[in-house]
């Protein structure tokens, strides 16, 4: 199962290659039911709408993380606070069963035990094997950062990892450094060390896994946000 995605955005993303690509032609070829190409287009749907429903929980929450603080503590030129909004979630689509990884792989089996398919076609369904690849360390965090309340927010999901070194450019020329900005354990982060009044800047962030406080697996893409002065 070693060419199964282990985090959930590229999971999602790879059970939409597979859905997209095995339609029409190579379905056919693949000896693939129509029954079997719909219940994988169901699958992807819905897969792609709970993770869509958990973005918007973990935006919500770390709006109200920063609302709490708010509450608590106060800022500088706040006296009015207001609730964050919840979340409203899209229609679901057709709801389907527990089990889509499950489902998925024994799809992939099946395919792959057909004469007729080769390894262009698994590499075309996204179902290739990656046999030099350890799923642990070569896991990439899946890395977000976005501004809410006026402060940069990043977040990723943890999966079974101890937690994530993240790294950070202020963009003050120093670049990222080669020591961790944080050791983070929870998601999202709120990064409260913005700039002086009047002053913008954009700040860059990376992360790494951690295992046992050791560095595992490779570095996310960096993503950034304009952090604007208060």
């Amino acid at each position: 199962m070693s060419f199964i995605e282990r985090t959930i955005a590229l999971f999602v993303n790879q059970l939409g290659v597979f859905s997209n690509n095995i339609k029409g032609k190579l379905g056919t070829t693949l000896g693939f039911s129509l029954a079997k190409i719909k219940q994988a287009e169901d699958d992807y749907l819905y897969a792609q709408w709970v993770l869509k429903c958990l973005d918007s929980i973990e935006a919500y929450h770390s709006s109200y993380v920063a609302y709490l603080r708010l509450v608590r503590y106060g800022a500088k030129g706040v006296s009015v606070i207001v609730e964050p909004e919840m979340p409203v979630f899209d229609t679901p689509p057709l709801i389907v069963l527990a089990g889509i990884q499950s489902r998925f792989s024994a799809n992939a089996k099946e395919i792959k035990a057909n004469p007729a398919c080769t390894l262009d076609m698994q590499k075309f369904l996204g179902i290739a094997p990656v046999e030099s690849a350890l799923p642990k360390e070569d896991e990439v965090p899946d890395l977000k950062a976005k501004e809410s309340a006026g402060y940069p927010v990043v977040s990723f999901h943890k999966y079974d990892n101890e937690g994530l070194s993240l790294y950070r450019d202020k963009g003050d020329g120093k670049g990222y450094g080669t020591a961790p900005f944080k050791t983070l354990f929870y998601s999202p982060y709120i990064d409260k060390d913005v700039p002086a009044v009047g002053q913008t800047a954009l700040y860059k962030y990376k992360g790494i896994y951690l295992d046992h406080d050791v560095e595992t697996g490779k570095f996310s893409p960096e993503v950034s946000v304009t952090v604007v002065g208060r």
